[in-house]
Formats: structure tokens, C-alpha cells, sequence
């Protein structure tokens, strides 16, 4: 294990009590008379996204605060302990050649409404703004960055709409799609890694050589 485990543990701690006031002043604002929000906001339908070490804060928040009733990791850090939930959870990697033993397990401590996609041929930060400020230097498969990104925008909105809006089930969420072919799917009743366990890599899913964003140890930090 590389990288200092203190540091870790004080980032993702204080990412876990940002997200803790930010839902606490959206209530806030959604009960008070004076305020512009006020009876506007759905407190009861909220989402957690992120990206890298904001892909481990998603999940550790999902595991910590019941107000937040649904994850969406995005080629993140995989916790090396992660609870059973029953909250749908989405699983987008980048790039992807062989699953880690860490996200096997998540995967199958994923109780509820659970789906997963693979980027092929992206890479970590395809995800990210640098997509667009390095074009041409981020890989993005053969769909390219257009197509990549708005793969990306289609599949999470798909996901929560028939997660947290109980729209009909998007065709996106059944199976691999002709529109975003380098989108490799797996659904609920799928397996994410296979039956063959041997073929799993001791990776804790994405690494970068940054302390800061590498894989924690077994700790969970609390709201």
C-alpha cells in the first residue's frame, strides 16, 4: 500500500462533512419561508456523484448518510470495505482490462439496483474536463470525445431516472448499445467478474502515483 493512510482518511473525512452541510443547508433552504427554493427541492431523490477519490467519497457517503439514496462512482478509488446496500449504485470505469478483486466484492455487496460500464479504450481523466482542454491527447476509445461524453451523460441519466425518478427502464440500462459501442454493460443480474476469480488483479481499481488518490486502507471515515 502506498501513499500515507492520515492523509487519506483527513481528505475523504472532510469531503464526507462537506457533503454533510451542503445536504443539511439544501433542507435548509427547502423549508424556509423566505427562501426562492423553498418546497422546490426533492430532499427525498438525492444523488451522489464522483469522480477518482470523489468516486470513494460517493460511496462512503451512500454507506454513511441515509439522506443520500444513490451512488454514482466514476472510476474511483474502491474502498477495501464496503457495507451490503440496497441503494442503486452505478459503476463507470475507464479503460478497464481486468477487474480487481476489490471491485468484485463491491460488486457483489451491491444488494439493490446495481449496473456497471466500461469505457474501453479511455482513460482515467476521460471523465473529466481534460477531456476537452487536452483534446486529442485524452483517449476516448473509438466513439471519440463527443460521443465518449455524451455516453457518459446518457448512461447516468438513464440510471437515476429509473432509480430515483421510477421512470421506465431505459433501453441504455438492458444491454450493450449500437449508439455507444465502446460502452462494454453489465447489468443487475450479471456478474461483473466473471467465475473465474484467478483472473482478477490485486489493483485496487484506479491508482495514480498521487498519495492523495491512491487506495485507502481498511478505515471509514465518519460524517
Amino acid at each position: 500500500m502506498r501513499g500515507d493512510g492520515r492523509e487519506m482518511e483527513f481528505a475523504v473525512s472532510a469531503r464526507l462533512g462537506d457533503l454533510k452541510f451542503v445536504v443539511d443547508e439544501l433542507e435548509r433552504l427547502n423549508a424556509r419561508p423566505e427562501s426562492p427554493f423553498v418546497g422546490k427541492l426533492d430532499m427525498s431523490n438525492v444523488a451522489l456523484a464522483g469522480h477518482s477519490l470523489g468516486g470513494l467519497t460517493a460511496l462512503l457517503g451512500i454507506e454513511q448518510e441515509p439522506r443520500f439514496r444513490a451512488g454514482i462512482f466514476i472510476d474511483g478509488v474502491v474502498p477495501d470495505t464496503f457495507s451490503e446496500t440496497e441503494k442503486p449504485v452505478f459503476i463507470l470505469t475507464a479503460g478497464r482490462e481486468h477487474r480487481s478483486n476489490q471491485e468484485c466484492r463491491l460488486w457483489d455487496n451491491l444488494r439493490g439496483p446495481r449496473f456497471a460500464v466500461n469505457l474501453k479504450g479511455a482513460d482515467h481523466v476521460t471523465p473529466s474536463d481534460l477531456v476537452w482542454f487536452a483534446k486529442g491527447a485524452i483517449k476516448t476509445g473509438t466513439m471519440g470525445p463527443e460521443k465518449t461524453v455524451a455516453a457518459i451523460r446518457d448512461y447516468v441519466a438513464a440510471f437515476l431516472d429509473t432509480n430515483l425518478r421510477s421512470e421506465p427502464l431505459d433501453p441504455l440500462l438492458t444491454g450493450p448499445s449500437v449508439e455507444y459501442p465502446d460502452a462494454a454493460v453489465t447489468t443487475r443480474s450479471q456478474s461483473l467478474c466473471g467465475a473465474d476469480s484467478s483472473a482478477h488483479s490485486e489493483v485496487h481499481g484506479f491508482e495514480p502515483d498521487d498519495p492523495m488518490l491512491q487506495t485507502p486502507q481498511a478505515w471509514a471515515p465518519k460524517m
